[in-house]
């Protein structure tokens, strides 16, 4: 038994270890109520960026990596503000980046995280996500630990998040060629990397915890 995990206390273990994840996301806290569920907004300080570029050949239309998704903000003159959505039940929360609905969006690789909230405000959720698209296949795995604190619809989030990338983009690397048209798809990049952020975010709007 993996005893401690959930709480964070995982010394001699992976934090981001696929069984580590899984006892983080089957734990329920101590915690009463949906009052913490909404829309969080806030600012993100890159801590470690360890993933290189995504290669353009690749055919994605943004950067798939979590430091990927931080410059798409910052061209778009967002400060590093970064959304997302927390919908609490009871001990167990549920939280995902705002926009991850489609195959290609920005957020291609960042999981949706289940975890514990316990009553003095600790909050910790993991998730794994396997990837079987078009151009990307393999999987990312991702934590959060940190604390809620404030009353319902006044909440604030610290986080720190980290996330392990282990997949390859598929493409075409021939050059001229019309649509791919009788070429397979070859594996143009392999991402085995880690990377990691501080989330300083506040409760902004309710959301709809019913998707």
């Amino acid at each position: 038994m993996l005893l401690g995990l959930a709480s964070g206390c995982y010394e001699g273990f992976d934090p981001l270890d696929p069984a580590v994840l899984t006892e983080v996301m089957r734990t329920r806290g101590n915690a009463v109520g949906d009052g913490h569920t909404g829309i969080y907004l806030g600012t993100v300080e890159t801590l470690e960026c360890g993933c290189p570029p995504v290669d353009p050949r690749a055919g994605l239309e943004y950067d798939a990596t979590l430091c990927g998704v931080i410059e798409y903000a910052e061209d778009f003159g967002l400060e590093d503000a970064i959304a997302i959505e927390l919908v609490q039940g009871d001990g167990s929360v549920r939280i995902r980046a705002v926009g991850a609905e489609s195959p290609d969006d920005v957020t291609v690789l960042l999981p949706t995280l289940y975890g514990p909230l316990y009553t003095d405000g600790r909050v910790f959720a993991g998730g794994i996500l396997e990837v079987d698209a078009l151009l990307v296949q393999g999987a990312a795995r991702a934590r959060v630990d940190g604390t809620l604190v404030g009353d319902p619809e006044a909440g604030r989030l610290e986080l720190e998040y980290r996330q392990i990338n282990q997949v390859e983009l598929l493409g075409n690397a021939l050059d001229g060629a019309v649509d791919g048209f009788g070429v397979e798809d070859e594996v143009l990049q392999t991402l085995d990397c880690r990377e990691r952020i501080r989330l300083s975010m506040a409760w902004v709007d309710a959301g709809d915890p019913t998707r």
